[in-house]
């Protein structure tokens, strides 16, 4: 562990932590449970965090993993090998899915189905036994990011386009408001968010038509999470930046040296991670 001060620019309302983990590679992704967080880096290693005194408990070096989602008390996890496996939070395997072709990027829990999607352009959606129900085809390229919103889900593509599918998998709608690959999305404030490789973030309304550009990134904007009423934003330009209701930016903070990757919000604390190999844990300082 190594001791953090504020950075000496930004956001002086979000304070690191003591958290601070360094991990053998960049961070896919990071994932919290009771008691937990999980982190995953390009190096096929997984590896578990008590979230309380910031013990490493575990490390699994046996696949790659790009996402992972809880459900039902059960760590799910996205591997570049096409499969979903199926672990207790006692790090033992009781099941995987199988389906994907490519990589699964991406997972979404809805009701008492698990939507995933994945490089090979497809979204399967699964029951609690692990059973495929349903394909979802369309995109022209890897899924990348899944979000419900107004009774809808909504898939995000490296194509460019967002796609919006009711309840029984039909596509409804396709948005195209973006230029290039779109990377990641948000609800914040009754509003869609999506982030882009051309590093602006777009505002969607319930007709699914933009209603505004955020700019302030220079980096592809690679992640998006809601934390304590703002909207937090991470980019390959190394920094995370602070929006309000009002889709105005009041902060911007400075701490990881590359590319952001990662972030999750868990137990009251926002943890970051990216291609610095580096996870940080942020909370909100009382002033």
């Amino acid at each position: 562990f190594r001791a953090m001060v504020p950075a000496g620019h930004g956001d002086s309302s979000l304070q690191p932590q003591h958290f601070t983990k360094t991990c053998k590679a960049s961070v896919a992704c990071l994932m919290g449970a009771p008691e937990y967080v999980y982190s995953a880096d390009l190096t096929r290693t997984l590896m578990k965090w008590n979230s309380q005194d910031e013990l490493c408990l575990s490390v699994v070096e046996e696949f790659s993993v790009w996402c992972m989602v809880i459900w039902n008390g059960l760590l799910y996890m996205g591997c570049s090998d096409a499969h979903i496996r199926k672990w207790t939070l006692e790090d033992r395997q009781v099941g995987m899915l199988v389906g994907h072709e490519k990589t699964v990027r991406c997972m979404l829990i809805v009701g008492d189905h698990l939507y995933s999607g994945g490089y090979d352009c497809t979204i399967k959606v699964w029951d609690e036994n692990g059973e495929c129900l349903n394909t979802l085809g369309g995109h022209a390229d890897s899924i990348t990011a899944l979000i419900a919103h107004n009774g809808h889900v909504y898939s995000a593509s490296a194509d460019g386009t967002i796609k919006k599918w009711n309840p029984i998998g039909q596509c409804v709608a396709t948005l195209k408001g973006q230029l290039t690959s779109v990377r990641c999305l948000a609800v914040f404030n009754g509003f869609l968010y999506s982030g882009s490789a051309d590093s602006t973030i777009k505002k969607w309304d319930a007709q699914d038509r933009v209603v505004k550009v955020l700019h302030g990134h220079r980096g592809p904007v690679t992640c998006m999470v809601v934390y304590l009423d703002n909207l937090y934003s991470g980019s390959g330009d190394t920094y995370i930046k602070k929006w309000s209701k009002k889709d105005e930016c009041v902060g911007t903070i400075e701490r990881h040296t590359s590319a952001i990757i990662t972030m999750q919000v868990f137990e009251g604390a926002l943890y970051t991670g990216g291609e610095d190999r580096t996870i940080y844990k942020w909370v909100e300082a009382v002033v």
